[in-house]
């Protein structure tokens, strides 16, 4: 059995699509399939996680790997001249905007894409996200069944997506989603096109918490209009005012967010807590970092996996997120394995104090999140991706032959 994994972005960065995708490919392998993984450039030597070397890496983007990293994502190729359309329809839709940004994406990926099919000739594709799944249906010659993931914010995804990129989801063989909440949306837009529930995997942690340091996380890409640390800073200076012995870690990836890093940096010495919250950067030995910590501060609008609260509450850390946050709100059990508190700064700050103040209260709500995370094991999950793909092949086999 041959697999492919197409995902337009690069392994070669820290974040969680990134993480996902290479446990993915490292499980395929494991369990005998050929793998390979077409990816949108970037040093293909190496990537960020662990991959194992039997895995072949594509680039999507050019015969031979680009190593600057500004430069070497997928949009970064689009001509000057659809550069400029693009930005004139941004002005009036911000569907049709993305539409064309993603048509024009295609049309740089869709040669390369030919002939990796060409050449690897999988027997099931798995596409990460729309845009994957829909430069895959663009440069397909052969009819090869393709299994659509999602692992984005739905309902988001679907108010920006065009026609071009839902009609390529429904001509998947499945549609493979991560939470409940997300296949009630996801058959609304692909009827016709079976979907499976199947959530990411949750290792056990290896070094679980004593949560007796006095250490609150963040964990995640500095992004301002999503992950939102300043949120998670804002609430910590507010909740440690009366909690001298306590910190900050920000731990995240803040390349092309600098000015937005300075902009924390200020709010942090307007309030005098220049030693008590720290921008740590990035690691690869994630698992330890929870180890010394006692809390994760997750204030993110929306995710489609909370991939940090899961490795945070698996470690046995309890976590404090908003309860209006998709892709999250169904992993934390609000007063169980930690809090979901209302979208504003003092009620966060309110229930970090909480957990700063009660070691008791900590060590019930840690226990608690770390056992709800024994259902996301890798022996489930891999098990039913297998179970997923054998069927799709199985049944395009049935199809061609009659």
């Amino acid at each position: 059995m041959k697999v492919l994994i197409i995902y337009a972005g690069m392994l070669m960065k820290s974040g969680g699509m990134q993480h996902i995708c290479c446990e993915m490919a490292n499980a395929f392998v494991a369990k005998g399939y050929e793998t390979a993984i077409a990816c949108g450039g970037g040093d293909l030597t190496s990537s960020f996680f662990p991959l194992d070397k039997r895995i072949k890496i594509y680039s999507l983007i050019a015969d031979h790997p680009v190593n600057d990293m500004d430069k070497a994502v997928v949009g970064r190729k689009i001509s000057a001249g659809d550069k400029i359309i693009r930005e004139f329809i941004r002005t009036f839709s911000k569907r049709r905007f993305h539409e064309w940004n993603e048509k024009c994406k295609c049309r740089v990926v869709k040669p390369y894409l030919k002939k990796i099919l060409h050449d690897f000739n999988p027997d099931v594709i798995v596409g990460y996200n729309a845009d994957a799944v829909y430069y895959t249906v663009a440069a397909m010659d052969d009819i090869v069944p393709i299994i659509g993931t999602n692992h984005s914010e739905l309902s988001r995804s679907f108010e920006e997506m065009g026609g071009p990129e839902i009609a390529a989801l429904n001509r998947c063989a499945a549609l493979q989603v991560l939470l409940p909440s997300q296949k009630d949306i996801l058959e609304k837009h692909c009827p016709q096109v079976p979907c499976v529930v199947i959530p990411n995997v949750v290792s056990e942690s290896k070094k679980i918490s004593s949560l007796e340091q006095r250490t609150v996380l963040f964990v995640g890409r500095l992004t301002k209009a999503a992950k939102r640390p300043h949120l998670a800073v804002q609430a910590f200076e507010k909740a440690a005012v009366h909690h001298p012995e306590w910190k900050l870690e920000i731990w995240g990836d803040g390349h092309g967010a600098e000015h937005y890093v300075d902009e924390m940096k200020k709010d942090i010495a307007s309030h005098h807590m220049e030693d008590r919250i720290f921008f740590k950067g990035t690691t690869t030995d994630i698992q330890s970092v929870y180890g010394k910590a006692s809390i994760l501060l997750c204030p993110s609008q929306h995710e489609g996996w909370g991939l940090a609260v899961t490795e945070a509450m698996s470690a046995g850390l309890p976590v404090v997120a908003f309860k209006s946050c998709a892709g999250v709100n169904e992993l934390v059990e609000d007063g169980c394995s930690g809090f979901l508190t209302d979208d504003d700064i003092s009620s966060m700050a309110g229930a970090l104090e909480k957990l700063m103040e009660s070691d008791d209260l900590r060590k019930e709500m840690g226990m608690n999140a770390r056992h709800s995370m024994e259902k996301f094991s890798e022996e489930k999950v891999w098990s039913s991706w297998i179970h997923l793909i054998d069927k799709v092949v199985e049944s395009s086999s049935n199809q061609r032959k009659a």
